[in-house]
């Protein structure tokens, strides 16, 4: 509890002044009214969490003021407390109104909660006008000496979702669109194009052109040797140069907290089942407690893994059909997401190094006796669009094929 007690005053320090005056930054010059972005007190669901705010450590401000210091006519303030009441658990509706309340555009919302032993900040933005949730960004650790690292990071992501930084961190999410002479190819789940693999026990696939429905019954469980269950359609081609790819996705039986992820990525190395493989995926997780050390909150995800990088920008998905996205743009990597709830917009999840060789692609659903709470799970995998320079016949097989 003393942890949790020195976590909260330092975060408290960390996204408000301690005078509750107001902040003047610097904004774009061609913007002809200011921008208000409010930050609320840090919502804590613990209920024996106090008000120190001696600590003067102010991390998260401090880097934001940075961001803005070459700008004109942004206003950073503090929501005050005579305001409206807010709760760990307010909606994002109610978020936007105390945020409207006190003028704000944008409503920038601290959490801070324990998941076992490690200590988790998690930082909302609130589009005020739209009374919708814009991003969430999440750290954890499990000493408070790690901390100001992770929240350095995490105001960079802020103060680029708010258009604080200014040169290339500001680059605009480019919307799907094939340059000249290039086609936009919707690619069918045809025996010619992919190898169908099932991996475990207590999987099914239904199979048509353009979906793919998969189902884990209560009794799904591991293959012995990899350590996992699930359905992948791996290609039997290969893409060069550039790319930019889009999944459509439905949930039909998605239970709360089920441990299923669902995504497409790239690879290349020793094949898709290779120990040396080395890969670029973007996933929708169910992540349950026992997905902590990647997770660090309870319920949907959206997070990129890579062989190089791990898990990478976790943050939170809703409703029940979406689109995951990957591209690649020279030697850099970039997964996108959106979906009918929450993330109607594209959000860049995350951007990284990539190769630049020709890379296979796949896509599946997959889980983990670990993780999985033996209940129904039906995904649909829906269409692949590909927009590519070149895609290359190049066939693979593999041992575990699913037998139509």
């Amino acid at each position: 509890m003393k942890k949790i007690l020195l976590f909260t005053a330092f975060l408290l320090t960390t996204v408000f002044t301690l005078n509750c005056s107001h902040l003047y930054c610097h904004a774009a010059k061609d913007k002809k009214s200011a921008l208000n972005v409010g930050i609320c007190a840090l919502l804590c669901n613990s209920p024996d969490a106090n008000s120190n705010y001696e600590r003067s450590t102010n991390t998260l401000k401090e880097s934001l003021s940075r961001a803005a210091a070459e700008k004109t006519g942004i206003n950073i303030f503090i929501l005050p407390s005579s305001g409206k009441n807010l709760a760990f658990n307010s909606t994002d509706s109610e978020l936007a109104g105390a945020g409207r309340l006190i003028g704000a555009d944008k409503l920038v919302v601290p959490y801070l909660y324990a998941v076992g032993d490690k200590m988790v900040v998690s930082v909302k933005i609130i589009d005020c006008s739209r009374s919708r949730k814009e991003a969430n960004y999440f750290a954890s650790c499990s000493e408070f000496s790690g901390l100001d690292e992770k929240l350095e990071i995490i105001a960079k992501k802020i103060a680029l979702n708010l258009k604080l930084t200014v040169g290339a961190a500001e680059e605009k999410i480019k919307l799907p669109g094939a340059p000249a002479g290039v086609k936009i190819q919707v690619l069918p789940y045809e025996d010619s194009s992919w190898e169908f693999i099932e991996l475990g026990h207590g999987c099914k696939l239904e199979r048509l052109a353009q979906n793919l429905d998969i189902f884990f019954d209560n009794k799904a469980c591991n293959d012995d040797e990899y350590k996992t269950f699930g359905i992948f359609a791996v290609s039997k081609f290969k893409i060069e140069g550039d790319f930019d790819i889009i999944l459509d996705y439905s949930l039909i039986e998605w239970p709360y907290q089920n441990g299923t992820r669902i995504g497409i990525g790239v690879f290349t190395g020793d094949g898709f089942l290779g120990k040396n493989k080395w890969y670029q995926q973007a996933e929708r997780i169910s992540s349950t407690w026992a997905d902590s050390n990647f997770v660090p909150f309870t319920g949907d995800a959206y997070l990129v893994d890579t062989a190089d990088d791990n898990i990478k920008g976790v943050m939170e998905a809703a409703g029940k059909t979406g689109q995951i996205r990957i591209s690649r743009t020279g030697n850099v990597f970039r997964a996108y997401c959106r979906d009918d709830d929450q993330n109607k917009e594209w959000l860049n999840i995350y951007s990284s190094s990539s190769k630049t060789e020709p890379l296979s692609l796949f896509t599946g659903a997959w889980n983990h006796d670990y993780c999985f709470i033996k209940q129904n799970v039906k995904a649909v995998l829906g269409n692949i669009t590909v927009i590519a320079g070149k895609i290359r016949t190049a066939e693979n097989h593999y041992k575990k094929s699913l037998k139509r």
